[in-house]
Protein backbone atom coordinates (compact mmCIF):
# COMPACT_ATOMS: atom_id res chain seq x y z
CA UNK A 1 0.00 0.00 0.00
CA UNK A 2 0.95 3.13 -0.42
CA UNK A 3 -0.84 7.04 -0.35
CA UNK A 4 -2.78 8.48 -3.37
CA UNK A 5 -0.91 11.12 -4.88
CA UNK A 6 -2.86 14.75 -3.57
CA UNK A 7 -5.49 12.79 -2.21
CA UNK A 8 -4.29 12.82 1.44
CA UNK A 9 -3.73 10.38 4.16
CA UNK A 10 -7.21 8.37 3.79
CA UNK A 11 -6.66 6.78 0.50
CA UNK A 12 -4.01 4.92 -0.16
CA UNK A 13 -3.73 2.61 -3.73
CA UNK A 14 -2.85 -0.84 -3.27
CA UNK A 15 -0.04 -2.98 -5.21
CA UNK A 16 -3.10 -3.85 -7.81
CA UNK A 17 -4.08 -0.87 -8.12
CA UNK A 18 -6.88 -0.44 -6.43
CA UNK A 19 -7.89 2.35 -4.58
CA UNK A 20 -8.60 2.05 -0.80
CA UNK A 21 -10.63 5.15 0.58
CA UNK A 22 -11.03 5.11 4.82
CA UNK A 23 -14.40 5.92 6.09
CA UNK A 24 -14.63 4.95 9.82
CA UNK A 25 -11.30 4.28 12.12
CA UNK A 26 -12.14 2.58 15.82
CA UNK A 27 -8.23 4.04 17.25
CA UNK A 28 -6.38 1.35 19.63
CA UNK A 29 -7.67 0.04 22.48
CA UNK A 30 -5.18 -1.21 25.23
CA UNK A 31 -8.30 -3.80 26.73
CA UNK A 32 -9.00 -4.90 23.24
CA UNK A 33 -5.31 -5.11 22.42
CA UNK A 34 -6.45 -4.19 18.77
CA UNK A 35 -7.66 -1.23 16.31
CA UNK A 36 -9.57 -1.10 13.52
CA UNK A 37 -10.49 0.43 10.31
CA UNK A 38 -13.05 0.13 7.75
CA UNK A 39 -12.41 1.04 3.70
CA UNK A 40 -14.19 1.51 0.86
CA UNK A 41 -12.57 -0.46 -2.27
CA UNK A 42 -13.19 1.29 -5.35
CA UNK A 43 -12.43 -2.30 -7.25
CA UNK A 44 -15.65 -3.86 -5.96
CA UNK A 45 -17.31 -1.24 -4.99
CA UNK A 46 -18.05 -2.54 -1.78
CA UNK A 47 -16.35 -2.19 2.04
CA UNK A 48 -13.92 -3.77 4.24
CA UNK A 49 -12.83 -4.34 7.68
CA UNK A 50 -8.78 -4.81 8.54
CA UNK A 51 -8.19 -5.21 12.28
CA UNK A 52 -4.55 -5.13 13.39
CA UNK A 53 -3.74 -5.73 16.64
CA UNK A 54 -1.82 -8.66 19.31
CA UNK A 55 -1.31 -11.87 17.98
CA UNK A 56 -3.17 -13.51 20.65
CA UNK A 57 -6.41 -11.00 20.18
CA UNK A 58 -6.48 -11.18 16.43
CA UNK A 59 -6.71 -15.23 16.74
CA UNK A 60 -9.12 -15.17 19.01
CA UNK A 61 -11.16 -12.73 16.50
CA UNK A 62 -10.44 -14.45 13.31
CA UNK A 63 -12.12 -17.68 11.91
CA UNK A 64 -10.61 -20.93 12.98
CA UNK A 65 -10.25 -22.13 9.13
CA UNK A 66 -7.72 -19.41 8.52
CA UNK A 67 -5.42 -19.73 11.27
CA UNK A 68 -2.14 -21.64 10.69
CA UNK A 69 -1.94 -24.91 12.76
CA UNK A 70 2.10 -23.26 13.43
CA UNK A 71 0.27 -19.80 14.47
CA UNK A 72 1.19 -20.07 18.30
CA UNK A 73 4.59 -21.31 17.60
CA UNK A 74 5.73 -18.87 14.78
CA UNK A 75 4.33 -15.56 16.97
CA UNK A 76 6.09 -16.21 20.03
CA UNK A 77 9.50 -17.63 18.28
CA UNK A 78 9.31 -14.20 16.34
CA UNK A 79 8.28 -12.05 20.02
CA UNK A 80 11.46 -14.69 21.87
CA UNK A 81 13.90 -12.56 19.66
CA UNK A 82 12.99 -9.40 20.55
CA UNK A 83 10.18 -8.24 18.06
CA UNK A 84 7.28 -6.63 18.80
CA UNK A 85 4.60 -8.70 16.40
CA UNK A 86 1.52 -7.57 14.65
CA UNK A 87 -1.41 -9.51 13.35
CA UNK A 88 -3.64 -8.72 10.92
CA UNK A 89 -6.84 -9.51 9.83
CA UNK A 90 -9.78 -8.84 7.46
CA UNK A 91 -13.10 -9.49 6.55
CA UNK A 92 -15.43 -7.71 4.01
CA UNK A 93 -18.65 -6.29 5.53
CA UNK A 94 -21.86 -7.73 5.84
CA UNK A 95 -24.74 -6.65 3.91
CA UNK A 96 -26.26 -5.03 6.95
CA UNK A 97 -23.27 -3.40 7.21
CA UNK A 98 -22.80 -2.46 3.48
CA UNK A 99 -26.13 -0.67 4.14
CA UNK A 100 -25.91 1.21 7.30
CA UNK A 101 -22.31 2.53 5.84
CA UNK A 102 -24.31 3.90 2.64
CA UNK A 103 -27.16 5.24 4.27
CA UNK A 104 -24.53 7.60 6.16
CA UNK A 105 -25.66 6.46 9.78
CA UNK A 106 -21.69 4.74 10.46
CA UNK A 107 -23.31 3.73 13.57
CA UNK A 108 -21.31 0.12 13.56
CA UNK A 109 -20.86 -1.48 16.49
CA UNK A 110 -17.27 -2.31 17.18
CA UNK A 111 -17.74 -5.63 19.21
CA UNK A 112 -19.24 -6.58 15.67
CA UNK A 113 -17.07 -5.30 13.42
CA UNK A 114 -13.92 -7.52 15.02
CA UNK A 115 -15.51 -10.85 14.83
CA UNK A 116 -15.33 -13.32 11.97
CA UNK A 117 -12.46 -12.31 10.56
CA UNK A 118 -9.72 -13.88 8.07
CA UNK A 119 -6.56 -13.82 9.60
CA UNK A 120 -3.58 -12.20 6.77
CA UNK A 121 -0.20 -12.68 8.25
CA UNK A 122 2.24 -10.72 10.94
CA UNK A 123 3.92 -7.48 10.67
CA UNK A 124 7.16 -7.92 12.71
CA UNK A 125 9.38 -4.59 14.06
CA UNK A 126 12.37 -4.56 15.98
CA UNK A 127 13.46 -1.69 18.19
CA UNK A 128 17.54 -1.50 18.13
CA UNK A 129 18.61 -0.54 21.59
CA UNK A 130 20.21 2.39 22.27
CA UNK A 131 24.13 2.29 22.85
CA UNK A 132 23.65 4.04 26.29
CA UNK A 133 20.97 1.84 27.86
CA UNK A 134 23.24 -0.98 29.20
CA UNK A 135 25.29 1.53 30.81
CA UNK A 136 22.79 3.65 32.48
CA UNK A 137 21.24 0.10 34.10
CA UNK A 138 24.93 -1.17 35.33
CA UNK A 139 25.33 2.41 36.63
CA UNK A 140 22.01 2.35 38.27
CA UNK A 141 22.56 -1.16 39.42
CA UNK A 142 26.14 -0.25 40.91
CA UNK A 143 24.04 2.75 42.80
CA UNK A 144 22.12 0.20 44.37
CA UNK A 145 19.05 1.13 42.69
CA UNK A 146 16.62 -1.84 41.46
CA UNK A 147 15.48 -1.40 37.61
CA UNK A 148 12.45 -3.06 36.31
CA UNK A 149 10.27 -3.35 33.30
CA UNK A 150 6.81 -2.17 32.68
CA UNK A 151 5.53 -3.41 29.10
CA UNK A 152 2.78 -3.80 27.39
CA UNK A 153 4.39 -5.96 24.41
CA UNK A 154 4.48 -9.71 24.65
CA UNK A 155 6.25 -10.98 27.74
CA UNK A 156 8.73 -12.91 25.57
CA UNK A 157 9.54 -10.00 23.77
CA UNK A 158 10.33 -7.57 27.29
CA UNK A 159 12.22 -11.27 29.02
CA UNK A 160 14.67 -11.17 25.54
CA UNK A 161 15.20 -7.14 25.80
CA UNK A 162 15.93 -7.37 29.58
CA UNK A 163 18.58 -9.84 28.89
CA UNK A 164 20.21 -8.03 26.08
CA UNK A 165 20.35 -4.96 27.95
CA UNK A 166 21.63 -6.20 31.22
CA UNK A 167 18.51 -5.71 33.27
CA UNK A 168 18.39 -9.23 34.54
CA UNK A 169 21.63 -9.86 36.00
CA UNK A 170 23.75 -12.58 34.10
CA UNK A 171 23.30 -16.17 35.84
CA UNK A 172 19.80 -15.64 37.04
CA UNK A 173 16.98 -18.20 36.27
CA UNK A 174 14.03 -16.52 34.70
CA UNK A 175 10.22 -17.73 35.35
CA UNK A 176 7.54 -16.72 33.22
CA UNK A 177 3.97 -16.43 35.24
CA UNK A 178 2.43 -16.81 31.48
CA UNK A 179 -1.48 -17.10 32.21
CA UNK A 180 -4.03 -18.07 34.96
CA UNK A 181 -5.51 -21.61 34.73
CA UNK A 182 -8.92 -22.41 35.89
CA UNK A 183 -9.51 -22.50 39.50
CA UNK A 184 -7.49 -19.20 39.92
CA UNK A 185 -3.86 -21.21 39.72
CA UNK A 186 -0.86 -19.92 37.74
CA UNK A 187 1.04 -21.42 34.98
CA UNK A 188 4.66 -21.00 35.18
CA UNK A 189 7.11 -21.72 32.71
CA UNK A 190 10.80 -21.47 32.23
CA UNK A 191 12.95 -19.85 29.38
CA UNK A 192 12.77 -22.93 27.56
CA UNK A 193 9.02 -23.35 27.49
CA UNK A 194 8.85 -26.36 30.29
CA UNK A 195 5.79 -26.07 32.51
CA UNK A 196 7.42 -26.14 35.85
CA UNK A 197 7.06 -25.21 39.46
CA UNK A 198 8.08 -21.95 41.16
CA UNK A 199 10.45 -22.07 42.67
CA UNK A 200 11.72 -20.53 46.69
CA UNK A 201 12.68 -17.10 45.89
CA UNK A 202 15.42 -15.79 46.71
CA UNK A 203 18.37 -13.99 44.88
CA UNK A 204 19.07 -16.04 42.23
CA UNK A 205 15.30 -16.18 40.64
CA UNK A 206 13.75 -13.37 38.36
CA UNK A 207 9.77 -13.41 37.56
CA UNK A 208 7.96 -11.84 34.78
CA UNK A 209 4.45 -11.73 35.14
CA UNK A 210 1.51 -10.94 32.20
CA UNK A 211 -0.80 -7.98 33.30
CA UNK A 212 -3.85 -11.05 33.78
CA UNK A 213 -1.36 -13.01 36.39
CA UNK A 214 -0.35 -9.04 37.82
CA UNK A 215 -4.34 -8.71 38.57
CA UNK A 216 -4.58 -12.29 39.91
CA UNK A 217 -1.37 -11.79 42.47
CA UNK A 218 -2.76 -8.50 43.39
CA UNK A 219 -6.51 -9.65 43.88
CA UNK A 220 -5.58 -12.86 46.00
CA UNK A 221 -3.01 -10.56 48.46
CA UNK A 222 0.03 -12.95 46.86
CA UNK A 223 1.43 -9.84 44.79
CA UNK A 224 3.50 -7.99 48.28
CA UNK A 225 5.47 -11.15 49.11
CA UNK A 226 6.81 -11.49 45.56
CA UNK A 227 7.16 -7.72 44.09
CA UNK A 228 10.80 -7.78 44.94
CA UNK A 229 11.43 -10.63 42.57
CA UNK A 230 9.43 -9.18 39.75
CA UNK A 231 11.63 -8.00 37.11
CA UNK A 232 9.21 -7.78 34.24
CA UNK A 233 5.82 -6.76 34.02
CA UNK A 234 4.00 -7.56 30.19
CA UNK A 235 1.07 -7.02 28.38
CA UNK A 236 0.03 -3.86 31.20
CA UNK A 237 -2.18 -1.88 30.28
CA UNK A 238 -2.34 1.75 31.68
CA UNK A 239 -4.62 1.00 34.74
CA UNK A 240 -2.25 -2.03 35.17
CA UNK A 241 1.08 0.38 35.14
CA UNK A 242 -0.26 2.65 37.47
CA UNK A 243 -1.20 0.04 40.15
CA UNK A 244 2.32 -1.28 39.85
CA UNK A 245 3.76 1.72 40.82
CA UNK A 246 1.83 2.20 43.65
CA UNK A 247 2.27 -1.31 45.16
CA UNK A 248 6.18 -0.03 45.19
CA UNK A 249 5.45 3.14 46.48
CA UNK A 250 2.74 1.70 49.13
CA UNK A 251 5.60 -0.70 50.30
CA UNK A 252 7.69 2.00 51.18
CA UNK A 253 10.10 2.30 48.57
CA UNK A 254 10.70 5.55 46.26
CA UNK A 255 10.05 4.34 43.36
CA UNK A 256 11.06 6.52 39.85
CA UNK A 257 9.15 5.93 36.51
CA UNK A 258 10.56 6.87 33.05
CA UNK A 259 8.46 6.63 29.92
CA UNK A 260 7.59 8.09 27.11
CA UNK A 261 4.43 7.16 26.10
CA UNK A 262 0.43 8.68 26.45
CA UNK A 263 -0.01 5.44 28.04
CA UNK A 264 2.37 5.85 30.49
CA UNK A 265 0.96 9.33 31.80
CA UNK A 266 -1.02 7.69 34.88
CA UNK A 267 2.11 5.79 35.84
CA UNK A 268 4.53 8.61 35.90
CA UNK A 269 2.14 10.48 38.09
CA UNK A 270 1.85 7.80 40.59
CA UNK A 271 5.34 7.35 41.00
CA UNK A 272 7.86 9.65 43.53
CA UNK A 273 9.61 10.81 40.43
CA UNK A 274 8.51 10.95 36.75
CA UNK A 275 10.94 11.15 33.88
CA UNK A 276 9.28 11.59 30.51
CA UNK A 277 11.53 10.07 27.30
CA UNK A 278 9.97 12.30 24.95
CA UNK A 279 8.36 16.00 24.36
CA UNK A 280 4.82 14.45 24.14
CA UNK A 281 1.75 13.68 26.53
CA UNK A 282 4.47 12.21 28.93
CA UNK A 283 6.20 15.48 29.15
CA UNK A 284 3.05 17.06 30.23
CA UNK A 285 2.19 15.53 33.41
CA UNK A 286 6.60 14.42 34.32
CA UNK A 287 8.15 17.06 36.98
CA UNK A 288 11.59 16.15 34.61
CA UNK A 289 11.60 15.67 30.42
CA UNK A 290 15.21 13.90 29.21
CA UNK A 291 16.97 15.66 26.95
CA UNK A 292 18.28 12.77 25.28
CA UNK A 293 15.56 10.58 25.35
CA UNK A 294 17.54 7.46 26.89
CA UNK A 295 17.46 5.89 30.14
CA UNK A 296 21.10 7.83 31.08
CA UNK A 297 18.82 10.54 31.52
CA UNK A 298 17.72 8.35 34.60
CA UNK A 299 21.18 8.34 36.00
CA UNK A 300 21.92 12.10 35.69
CA UNK A 301 18.43 12.74 37.74
CA UNK A 302 19.51 10.80 40.27
CA UNK A 303 22.94 11.89 40.41
CA UNK A 304 21.63 15.29 40.91
CA UNK A 305 19.52 14.70 43.25
CA UNK A 306 21.66 12.79 45.19
CA UNK A 307 24.30 15.55 45.20
CA UNK A 308 21.60 17.61 45.91
CA UNK A 309 20.87 15.68 49.48
CA UNK A 310 24.70 15.49 50.04
CA UNK A 311 25.13 19.20 49.77
CA UNK A 312 22.33 20.23 52.14
CA UNK A 313 23.68 17.87 54.21
CA UNK A 314 26.68 19.13 54.40
CA UNK A 315 25.34 22.42 55.07
CA UNK A 316 23.66 21.12 57.96
CA UNK A 317 26.76 19.61 59.08
CA UNK A 318 28.56 22.81 58.77
CA UNK A 319 26.07 25.07 60.49
CA UNK A 320 26.14 22.68 63.59
CA UNK A 321 30.03 22.61 64.03
CA UNK A 322 29.94 26.53 63.42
Amino acid sequence: LHPAHGAGSDVVIRSDGAKLTLIKRFDFDHHRMTMTAVAFDASTNSHRVYVKGSAEKIKEHSRSDTIPNDFDSVAEGHSRSGCYVIAMASRPATAQEEEIIREGKFQLVRDEMEQGLEFLGLILFRNELKPDTAEALKLLRDGAVRTLMISGDHALTAIHIAHESGLVPHGRQMIWGKRVLDGGEIEWLNERDEVVDLPPLDNTVELAVSGEVFRVLKESHRLASMLQYIRVFARMNPPDKVAVVEEYVNSGLITLMCGDGANDCGALRAAHVGIALSDAEASVVSPFTGLNKSAMDVVEVLLEGRCGLASAFSSYKYMIMY
